[in-house]
């Protein structure tokens, strides 16, 4: 094969990578709902009633989740009620992130995980969270609950380029699991074209 040849191929594959991540970007939304000066720990305590009973879950068994578990939603509740003991509490964040296509096949519980730990390393945070999934009218979204302190009790500041960070590492890790299953398809149609297994 002519060097022109394989360069041809590689910019093809890079091309395509970069239209595949493009695609993922667009189908992907984060939004940090927030007032100006945050949003209460009290209405942050009433949310969390509600996203737990208002929507059809995407996934019925898993309810709340945060970076490494299933969890119940009283023990943040707790942290948050005892955050509203201090003298200056901070209040806490929404973030509503969603997918236009819920059949993806990757495990979003796990991107969501992977990528808020990824948006704390680089960015020296600490973030005390919960999430729970939700489909309603094929719109599937996550619901994603921070409170205004970490485990150390330090203040946590979330902006706009906080989101727009965590919206990029999403779609890599979308888009890096849909790579995966292409290569794996590939592989798979390889062993099934030569008549062995994989």
């Amino acid at each position: 094969m002519n060097v022109d040849k394989v360069i041809s191929l590689s910019l093809y594959y890079d091309n395509f990578l970069i239209g595949i991540e493009l695609v993922f970007y667009n189908m992907v939304n984060v939004q940090l709902l927030q007032k100006p000066n945050g949003i209460p720990v009290i209405s942050l305590m009433n949310h969390l009633r509600y996203i737990e009973k208002a929507a059809i879950y995407y996934d019925p068994s898993q309810g709340f989740f945060d970076q490494t578990k299933k969890v119940e939603r009283y023990s943040f509740v707790n942290r948050l009620q005892n955050q509203r003991n201090k003298p200056q509490h901070s209040p806490g964040y929404r973030l509503l992130i969603s997918f236009e296509e819920a059949d993806l096949q990757t495990n979003l519980t796990d991107v969501i995980r992977m990528s808020l730990l990824r948006l704390q390393k680089v960015n020296n945070l600490t973030l005390d969270w919960i999430g729970i999934f939700h489909m309603q009218e094929d719109n599937l979204h996550a619901h994603i609950i921070i409170r205004g302190f970490d485990f150390k009790n330090q203040k946590i500041i979330l902006t706009g380029s906080h989101v727009s960070h965590l919206k990029k590492l999403i779609t890599e890790k979308i888009s890096s699991d849909f790579q995966c299953h292409v290569k794996e398809r590939k592989i798979a149609n390889y062993f099934l074209e030569k008549g062995a297994k994989p």
